[in-house]
């Protein structure tokens, strides 16, 4: 909190410039303290706080600004934190099939997004959380249908494991063609979630961790809508004849798929 030191010596000799000065400081303490302690409405709340006692002041510009990046530094960061939070409770919750927490975290999530957005110049930012909310929302409406709810019971011990350590719940139906730039067949596959897929077949044109360009269509569907872009190659599975794909940001085929109407994950079953 020495930001400030250097200018103090450059502002004016008034006692009214220097109790500004202390008063402005004193705040953004406080701010910083309420953000320590993981309370990002209360920072909004302190945030407003600093914003109005500069607005009132006759502090030179330089030093309001510096005052205002710093308070608005601090707010961003612990809605960074409890957005993530929220997301991963809200996903937790969903496996859990807690309806009632799910749809809080939901709400919180979504409140977060909309301060952050008054915190931060980035509007490409602000689109990729509100897609990444959107992928949040689809997923906890499959995940906690009735029949994702039967089909998890009558899992084993050893697949529940297995299952919860995902982010994202996975299906096999309905089935993707996935066409890549050097190979002369598409490859379908075996299942997908909101973040990957998993291809039927190793590629030899591929290796893993490059990015590939693809076109993706859904199987058996006679529709002109296919999704086209990058994705990455994570794995090479050659114990399974398989390889996993994931999608470089939330907007990937899935969504796009759902966004057009040409697929319900409510109406799927997890596997």
């Amino acid at each position: 909190m020495n930001i400030f030191k250097p200018l103090q010596s450059r502002g004016s000799n008034s006692d009214n410039a220097h109790e500004q000065m202390q008063s402005c400081m004193s705040i953004l303490r406080s701010l910083a303290s309420t953000a320590k302690q993981g309370d990002e409405n209360g920072t909004m709340v302190v945030l407003r706080q600093l914003l109005e006692t500069i607005n009132k002041s006759e502090l030179p510009i330089n030093i309001r600004e510096k005052f205002i990046e710093e308070g608005k530094k601090y707010t961003l960061a612990i809605h960074r934190l409890k957005l993530q939070e929220y997301f991963d409770k809200a996903f937790s919750f969903t496996r859990s099939g807690n309806n009632e927490q799910r749809e809080e975290m939901i709400h919180r999530a979504s409140e977060c997004i909309e301060a952050m957005n008054h915190l931060v110049n980035n509007e490409a930012f602000i689109e990729e959380m509100h897609k990444r909310l959107e992928v949040l929302r689809q997923t906890s409406q499959a995940g906690t249908s009735d029949l994702a709810k039967t089909d998890n019971q009558e899992n084993s011990m050893q697949t529940k494991q297995g299952a919860g350590k995902r982010r994202y719940l996975r299906y096999d139906s309905p089935t993707f063609w996935v066409k890549l730039p050097k190979e002369a067949q598409p490859y379908r596959t075996l299942d997908y979630s909101l973040t990957g897929m998993l291809l039927e077949g190793i590629p030899p044109s591929v290796k893993e961790g490059s990015k590939v360009h693809v076109i993706i269509t859904i199987a058996n569907e006679e529709v002109e809508k296919y999704f086209e872009g990058t994705i990455t190659i994570n794995r090479i599975l050659t114990e399974k004849n398989a390889t996993a794909l994931s999608f470089i940001t939330a907007e990937g085929p899935v969504m796009f798929f759902i966004r057009n109407r040409l697929l319900d994950l409510s109406t799927k079953r997890p596997i």
